[in-house]
């Protein structure tokens, strides 16, 4: 995972860095085949921006943007939007049919399973009774 930091308008100072790195090695637990992530910190008079763009497989983007006063809070809240974005990303690649135990899908118009007979103390499947 490559993780590329740049600033505009700005020095960055090395806990800036680690800030923002620290961050984005976040993103790993979210979803584990991010390949690329771009953050950029910018300031605007008093105003911190920070962008994170996260590059994910199945060329997947996931894009934050957030301002504050503080460059700390500003990468803090970026980082929780693309954390979200992760997330809800990740749901949808999950399978969410029902399958029954033996791991095939179970579909609307399949038979419902019958139950089986009871069997008696010895195992033996018990015999029906004649009712004539």
């Amino acid at each position: 995972m490559n993780i590329t930091i740049t600033a505009r308008h700005l020095r960055v100072t090395e806990e800036m860095k680690g800030h923002a790195r620290e961050r984005a090695e976040k993103m790993w637990k979210y979803y584990d085949r991010i390949s690329h992530i771009e953050i950029v910190l910018d300031v605007d008079g008093q105003k911190y921006s920070a962008e994170m763009i996260v590059t994910a497989t199945r060329h997947t983007q996931c894009i934050g943007r957030a301002k504050d006063a503080d460059i700390h809070t500003a990468l803090d809240k970026v980082t929780a939007k693309v954390e979200r974005q992760l997330r809800k990303f990740k749901e949808k690649l999950k399978d969410h049919r029902p399958r029954n135990q033996a791991g095939s899908i179970i579909r609307s118009g399949d038979p419902k399973p019958v139950a089986a007979e009871p069997a008696d103390a010895a195992g033996a499947p018990a015999e029906e009774e004649d009712w004539w």
